[in-house]
């Protein structure tokens, strides 16, 4: 019979990928579907507003108030998430090591962006940055109830071949 290849098979790329474009694209994406939710929830418990806002004289309508609601949301999650992703892989390829200062460096990076996006100051953007710092980096940590524990045992991540690079 045939035999069989001994070549590993490869896997989609996951959470764990070190492409920073990747996961910059990624986490866009996810905070631009994350971010049209909430606003068209945020359009549909508005009621009153809408309403108010739609029956003024040459005011738009509730289907537009909605769009252009879920339009602002998407942007801004989309935005602050692709920094985090980016931020995140930047901080592990650089650095070579996976642990909590990664995810709760990217989240500051991510808080700032937000706050500067959303609020254009800069009280908004360090306390956005200090929220989602804490965020990201306790998110982090509820992937592995030891990573706290064994923070100073964290080996660097192996180191890639000419071969793999070039793949």
């Amino acid at each position: 019979a045939g035999a069989m290849s001994a070549e590993p098979v490869r896997l989609a790329a996951d959470a764990d990928t070190e492409d920073t474009m990747y996961q910059a694209g990624a986490h866009g994406v996810t905070g631009l579907l994350m971010g049209g939710a909430y606003g068209a929830l945020a359009s549909a418990f508005s009621g009153r507003e809408v309403t108010l806002a739609a029956s003024a004289p040459g005011a738009p309508s509730a289907a537009t108030f909605t769009a252009q609601l879920m339009a602002r949301r998407a942007g801004l999650f989309g935005a602050t998430l692709a920094v985090y992703g980016g931020a995140r892989a930047s901080l592990l390829n650089s650095r070579g090591v996976r642990d909590p200062f990664n995810p709760a460096a990217a989240g500051a990076i991510a808080g700032a962006t937000c706050g500067a996006l959303a609020h254009r100051s800069l009280p908004a953007a360090v306390t956005l940055s200090a929220a989602f710092a804490v965020a990201a980096a306790v998110s982090e940590m509820g992937q592995s109830p030891d990573y706290l524990v064994h923070v100073g045992e964290i080996a660097p991540l192996p180191k890639r071949s000419a071969e793999e690079e070039d793949e």
